[in-house]
C-alpha cells in the first residue's frame, strides 16, 4: 500500500463544501472531494479510492492550499504524473498544487501542524 498527499486549490463557488454529500442532500452543486475521488477513479481504475481532507469546508468557500491524502493498493505512482493526470481530468476550479508520497501514518486532519482560515464577507 502507498499514501499520498495533495495540495489542492480550489474556488468553491460552485460546489456544496469540501465533503461528499449522500442522499437528498447530494441533490444539486457536487463536492470538492466527490470530484477529486471522482478524478482519482478514472486513473487508478483496479481500486476504489477514499480522498480524506485536513477539515471540511461550507458551500461556496474556496481554498488556497488543503490537504489531503488517499490510499493505493495497486502500484507505485510518480507523483508529477499524477499531478498532470488530475489537472487534466479536474475542472480549472480545482487545482492540484502538489502531490507527494507520505508514511502510512500520515493523516491529513491528524497530521496538520496548523490550520490558517481568512474570512472574507461582501455586501
Amino acid at each position: 500500500m502507498r499514501k499520498y498527499a495533495l495540495r489542492l486549490s480550489y474556488d468553491g463557488s460552485l460546489f456544496c463544501g469540501w465533503q461528499k454529500q449522500y442522499g437528498s442532500a447530494a441533490e444539486g452543486n457536487p463536492s470538492i472531494q466527490g470530484v477529486v475521488q471522482d478524478a482519482l477513479r478514472s486513473i487508478i481504475t483496479d481500486e476504489a479510492v477514499s480522498v480524506v481532507g485536513s477539515g471540511r469546508t461550507d458551500s461556496g468557500v474556496h481554498a488556497l492550499g488543503q490537504v489531503a491524502h488517499f490510499v493505493i493498493r495497486d502500484k507505485a505512482w510518480d507523483c508529477g504524473i499524477l499531478l498532470k493526470a488530475l489537472n487534466a481530468r479536474l475542472p480549472p476550479s480545482i487545482r492540484v498544487l502538489k502531490v507527494v508520497e507520505v508514511p502510512l501514518e500520515f493523516h491529513a486532519q491528524r497530521s496538520a501542524l496548523r490550520k490558517q482560515y481568512s474570512y472574507y464577507f461582501q455586501q
